[in-house]
């Protein structure tokens, strides 16, 4: 339990703040592997309101195609960030396309804006530090590896435990197997064995007192037993 991938552990990270929106708008920007990830689970967490932003526009708005949404290009970020309550951002820029300008103009602008930002650039997207306003929440790469590395820690505590169900397990299913391995001996021999045996052995009983009878009757039965035995330790030898 727990995720391990960068995008995967960001919207685990973003999963109890988003549940506290009601319908929020959600923008991503950039389209590349870690924007689908992001994007394909933000959509098993039932929330459909996306839209893309990327440099090239057609490049955005067919990516975007996928989750029945819109693409835009870079130059409409400031009013796109405007609508929207959490920005999730990777690109490949070399500098931020998210501007303490840009920001500043939207505080400015509407005071009480919300915003939560999850960076996942390497280098940064977003120019602004994390305490550059108290209503806007920064996490970048660190925070997401601090996030996937205490699932990696409980996952190693966890080795013992998952070590010990293997060998559970792998015991049940060799004494099941060494059972099975045989069932055809028991299962084929033995019924002929006993049918051999009744056969043979039904014109006798009728000349035998009752009493003698059971004696025989048992007797011949721990044979049937002992030889179909003999049977099968001869073919686990071979």
């Amino acid at each position: 339990k727990g995720a391990c991938s960068v995008s995967s552990a960001a919207i685990e990270l973003l999963q109890t703040k988003i549940k506290k929106l009601k319908k929020p708008s959600i923008l991503l920007v950039g389209v590349n592997q870690m924007t689908a990830l992001a994007a394909k689970g933000i959509r098993r967490l039932n929330y459909g309101n996306m839209i893309f932003a990327n440099r090239t526009e057609q490049k955005a708005a067919t990516f975007a195609a996928q989750f029945e949404s819109t693409g835009h290009p870079l130059t409409e970020l400031p009013d796109l960030i405007d609508k929207s309550d959490i920005l999730i951002t990777c690109t490949g820029a070399n500098e931020p396309i998210i501007t303490s300008d840009m920001i500043s103009t939207l505080i400015a602008a509407k005071p009480d804006k919300k915003l939560l930002i999850v960076d996942m650039a390497i280098p940064r997207d977003v120019e602004i530090e994390k305490d550059f306003n108290p209503n806007i929440e920064v996490y970048d790469l660190e925070d997401i590896k601090e996030h996937v590395k205490k699932h990696q820690q409980r996952r190693e505590l966890a080795i013992p435990r998952a070590q010990e169900i293997i060998d559970q397990k792998l015991s049940e299913f060799n004494y099941w197997f060494e059972h099975i391995l045989y069932e055809p001996v028991y299962n084929g021999l033995g019924d002929t064995f006993e049918a051999i045996r009744q056969d043979e052995m039904a014109s006798v009983y009728m000349k035998l007192p009752p009493e003698i009878k059971d004696e025989v009757e048992n007797a011949t039965k721990a044979l049937v037993y002992k030889l179909l035995q003999v049977k099968v330790r001869t073919a686990e030898d071979s």
